[in-house]
């Protein structure tokens, strides 16, 4: 039985049930040719090939978190040094602003001219409930963007559409970082950030991904590494994390990827407080070993408190029953 330290039924929009997913778009994709002519005919502007740079920093948002961007992009000042720095999107993000009071219309438009694909999630219930929009640019838009700015990724892997479970786990990641990003509590040291960072393990003889991670600097000025994992409920997700966990603390054992070579703290990003639990109990009856210190939060403990000011950790007063102390990792 959970301690809840929550009040209100706030659900995560970020929660995994069995289900699929849906393109809203009429056309999803489009040409750069027709990009070109879209800009000549003043059809869209460079605010709008801004706002495509932006999903494509993160490939998967919700509107929400979007407008959090760009809220924060545009209210800051171009000369000043920080997280958002390292999004790298140039100087016209500065004038992200402009697009503040009317990015729900340019979503349509660009998803109208195929270069933004609206996906919605249905769930497999009988209600027939669904998710609010998920965004991503289309194939057109991320070649156009790829050849205008000279940027380096692989353009086949970038076009893929992840598993279910991935996409919702890079939402859930997404809202944290950007969270962590955009909060004045939280000083993220810059340059320190890492986000689907390829690893190794050498036990189980295969590669994996590091989600997120970055250095914060705490009351007197000490960086602190962490790692953000997120946890969704697929069919098979606690075989499925007891064994990532394992290899994400096998890998720090020998890797130093952040600056004071500390090993980081792990923060799991559970879909609600009873999940907390459940993924507790899950590494208590399988006997995995975390060597590192380490957090639980939930996407509604991010969504109303922020990333870092009410994290749990767990202990066992008695066989299957977990407790929730509230710990602050700033203030």
């Amino acid at each position: 039985m959970v301690n809840q330290l929550i009040s209100g039924q706030v659900t995560s929009p970020f929660r995994f049930k069995p289900g699929r997913m849906k393109v809203e778009n009429k056309h999803v994709s489009t040409s750069y040719k027709a990009i070109n002519k879209l800009l000549m005919d003043g059809k869209i502007d460079d605010d709008d090939i801004q706002l495509l740079k932006l999903i494509y920093k993160f490939k998967y948002l919700n509107r929400r978190n979007l407008e959090i961007l760009i809220n924060c992009i545009g209210d800051k000042k171009g000369n000043e040094e920080g997280p958002l720095d390292d999004l790298n999107l140039g100087a016209g993000a500065i004038h992200l602003h402009n697009v503040l009071k009317d990015y729900k219309k340019r979503l349509s438009k660009l998803s109208e001219y195929g270069l933004v694909v609206r996906y919605y999630y249905l769930y497999s219930d009988e209600d027939g409930n669904r998710t609010p929009y998920i965004y991503t640019i289309s194939k057109g838009a991320l070649s156009y963007i790829k050849k205008r700015f000279r940027l380096f990724f692989n353009l086949s892997e970038s076009l893929i559409l992840d598993a279910n479970e991935i996409i919702f786990s890079k939402l859930c990641i997404n809202q944290f970082r950007i969270a962590a990003m955009t909060d004045p509590r939280v000083t993220i040291e810059p340059g320190s950030m890492i986000v689907d960072n390829n690893a190794y393990s050498p036990k189980e003889k295969k590669s994996f991904n590091i989600y997120c991670g970055f250095d914060i600097s705490v009351a007197d000025d000490t960086l602190i590494p962490v790692i953000v994992e997120p946890i969704r409920k697929f069919a098979t997700w606690e075989s499925y994390i007891n064994k990532r966990t394992q290899m994400i603390c096998d890998y720090f054992k020998t890797h130093r990827c952040f600056k004071n070579k500390m090993t980081p703290i792990i923060i799991f990003v559970c879909e609600n407080d009873l999940h907390i639990e459940e993924t507790y109990l899950s590494f208590v009856k399988k006997h995995t070993i975390i060597d590192s210190q380490y957090f639980f939060t939930s996407d509604v403990r991010v969504l109303i408190d922020g990333p870092f000011t009410n994290l749990v950790k767990c202990s066992l007063s008695h066989e299957d029953y977990v407790l929730l102390d509230r710990y602050e990792l700033i203030s």
